[in-house]
Parts: C-alpha cells; structure tokens; sequence
C-alpha cells in the first residue's frame, strides 16, 4: 500500500481563501459573455488540481536557473579564485554532486523535500563564503567549491523528482530555468568583476543574495499532486512498495537490489543522456579550445571558445524550454546521441583539418545545444512516464545520474582530446 499526502511544510501554502492565478481564470471563464463559446474549463480544473498556477510555474523557472547557476558561478571564478588549480576546481564541483545522485535511488525517499531544501540553503551561502574568504588557502576554499556542488546536485536531482507529482509544464519550467543558468551564472561573473570592477571575492559574497531568491522560489510552488492510494504490486516487475507516512516523499520498501534494478530499467533514456552530456562537454572543453581565426592565435582560440560556449548555452536555453512544444518519442530521442556525436567527430576533424574554417562553425554550437536541450528535457519526461506514480520519484532521482555520469566522462575525453589537437597544430598554452 502506498500513501502520500499533498503538503510539504516549507513550501508556500496560499491562505485560506486566497485566490490563486487559476483560479481567477475559471471564474472569469465560467460565465463567458454572450456570442462566446465556453472555454477549456476542463483545462483550467485540470491545471488547478494540479496546483501549477503561475506562480508555480514561475518558482520552477527560477529554482532551475538559480540552483544551477551557483555551479557556473563558482566554473567561472576558478581562474581567478585558485588560478594554478583550475582543474582541481572543476573536479572538486563535479564530484559531490556525481556521487550524491549516484547514493539518491537508496536514501531519497527517506528523506523529506523540507529537510533538503534546509540542506541546500545552508549549503550554497556556506560554499560562496568559504571560497570568498579563505583567499590564501586553496585547500579550505576548496572545501566552499565542493559545498556548492552538493547543494547543485542535491536540488536538481530533488527538483527533477519533485516535478514528477506535476504535469509535464512543471519539468518544462525547471529544465528552461536550468538552460538560463549558464548564461545567468557568466554574466553574474562578467558584468560585477569585469564591468563594475568588483573584485571576485565580493562577486561571490554578493551571490549569497540568491539564497534569498532561492528560498522565496522553494516556499511559492504549490503542493504537490497525491499519489494514488493502490495496494497493487508495483509495476510489471512486482517492486513491492511500503506506505508514506509523512506526506511529503513516497516512501518505499525496496531493497538495495530492487533500487538498482529500478534505475537499470531506466536505460533507453539514461543511455542518450550519458552519450549527449559526454559529447558536447568533450566538444566544449576539448575541441572548441583548439579553434581560432587563426588557431595560432591565443586571443583568437579565447575568443572563439566564448563565443562557441554562449552559442552552445543559447541552443540550450531555446530547446529545454521547448517541453511543452516538442514531446519526443523515444526513438526520437535516440537520434539526438548520433547527432551530437556526429558533431563532436565533426569539430575534431575539422580542427585539425580546416575545411570550414570560420564563425560560422558557431550555427553548428547552437545545433549542439539544441540536441542536448531537447535531450535533457524528453528523457526526463519519458523516465516520468515509464514507471508506476508511486515510483516516479525514485526513478528520477535514479536517472539524474546518467548527466554527471556524461558530464565527467566528457571532461575526460576533452582532455586527451585537447593534448591531441594542440600537439598536431604545434600550440603550447594547454
């Protein structure tokens, strides 16, 4: 048997007779003037028993761009916080965050959203402070980057689970927010340190203002939907599932090995996932560094990089948003995979050959982006909808893995990428 109630005690809860913005619209429809038709009314009480009012919707939007530009952030000062450890930055913002959703299919639903959204507020300042005042002392500040990691991977791993007890507009919301978050978290970085002149130890203090806006996000989304009360097995596979005591996570019974077979279920999804995040961070930290008019030049290599990146972060802003305009199918989704590994072939030779050889290799960034943005937000949405309510949250959780699984091994085959492109081209600053 399986039960969960619909409130979870930090999030907004509208006063009793508060009127949400749904709930205007169905009174302004439901008496529609002479010589109208009636409205989608059906619609509008769907959207209200969801609970995906606007503010909802809105919340979503910026829990996504704010929860994950605190890692941009953070990528976007390493050379200037700890300009001889770049790498050691890169690695210490990823790995928490890796492993934490590696852990999420065996303890999340045993821990309740309140406690994780405390978690996360604690977290972010925490990790912003540290780098910013511990100049001087790599190891400690260090120790702020991997803070900010698990407060990243902790909030999008509970954010994409969360958005699995609301229609498919919720995840749309968050994986737009989430596109945003690149350019958001460079322009933070570019316009207070390089525009206003701020030095990057007050960039980083002034960013635990998006603390507060992180909170105000989390306490304006609405309840989340029930799950349906069944004392049914679970599924095809018969997973049994124990009962939710505290309304906010479903608690299940599983064992680890039924964990593990839940998120194995899960790979025509994960498996586009990991190939698309591998493909374009190779591309991005491997190739497009090795790229410029011409590539002998240093300014020209950064110059191309920057513009290859926000090309990139644009595409995916445009095609994570896109959720509620493009349902792909999963054979639809597979060809995003063959595409993105296409292009990264594509650039590796083409850097070394220069065939086409000129900004308008950036049409293809964009393309890049797409294909990922289009990926990101289909497969979590087919993973939503492949498996039992009572399981939705825990497949999730379990899924989110397969884009820091992508993202590392990227980074991985960027560098041997990297080494191998500026050896043929003679270049010396890798």
């Amino acid at each position: 048997m399986i039960r969960a109630r619909d409130s979870i005690p930090l999030l907004h809860e509208a006063a009793e007779g508060e009127e949400s913005d749904f709930d205007s619209d169905l009174s302004s429809d439901s008496h529609p003037s002479q010589g109208q038709s009636a409205p989608l009314s059906g619609e509008i009480l769907q959207k209200r028993a969801d609970g995906e009012t606007r503010r909802h919707l809105a919340a979503m939007f910026c829990l996504g761009m704010l929860n994950n530009s605190s890692f941009v952030i953070m990528i976007a000062s390493a050379k200037s916080v700890l300009p001889a450890d770049v790498a050691l930055v890169y690695v210490c913002s990823s790995l928490p965050s890796f492993l934490l959703r590696l852990s999420a299919p065996y303890w999340f639903d045993k821990v309740t959203y309140r406690a994780r959204v405390l978690a996360m507020i604690v977290l972010m300042p925490l990790g912003y402070t540290v780098v910013a005042a511990a100049q001087g002392s790599p190891m400690v500040q260090l120790l702020g980057v991997l803070s900010i990691s698990a407060q990243q991977g902790l909030g999008e791993c509970s954010a994409l689970a969360l958005c699995s007890r609301f229609s498919h507009r919720s995840l749309t919301m968050w994986s737009s927010g989430t596109g945003l978050a690149g350019l958001f978290g460079y322009a933070w970085v570019l316009l207070l340190n390089q525009a206003l002149g701020f030095g990057i130890s007050t960039v980083l203090l002034l960013a635990n203002g998006l603390t507060i806006g992180f909170l105000a996000a989390c306490m304006s989304l609405s309840r989340p939907r029930s799950v349906v009360e069944t004392t049914e097995p679970a599924g095809a596979n018969g997973l049994a599932v124990g009962s939710s005591d505290d309304g906010e996570v479903v608690r299940t019974s599983l064992t680890a090995a039924e964990r593990l077979q839940l998120t194995l279920r899960l790979w025509p999804w994960m498996v586009p996932l990991v190939v698309v995040f591998m493909a374009e961070y190779a591309m991005q930290s491997g190739v497009w560094s090795a790229i410029g008019f011409p590539s002998s030049s240093e300014s020209a290599r950064n110059r191309f990089y920057t513009y290859a990146n926000s090309c990139y972060q644009a595409g995916v802003f445009l095609s994570r948003s896109s959720g509620t305009i493009y349902r792909a199918t999963t054979q639809e989704l597979w060809y995003m995979p063959v595409l993105q590994m296409a292009l990264l072939l594509f650039f590796v030779v083409d850097a070394q050959l220069g065939f086409w050889y000129d900004n308008s290799l950036l049409v293809l960034c964009v393309v890049s982006g797409l294909a990922g943005g289009i990926t990101y937000v289909n497969a979590y949405r087919l993973i939503q909808e492949s498996v039992e309510p009572m399981l939705k949250e825990l497949a999730t959780a379990g899924g989110s893995i397969a884009s820091d699984l992508g993202t590392v091994m990227g980074e991985l085959v960027g560098l041997f990428i990297q080494e191998h492109l500026y050896s043929v081209k003679g270049l010396r600053d890798a």
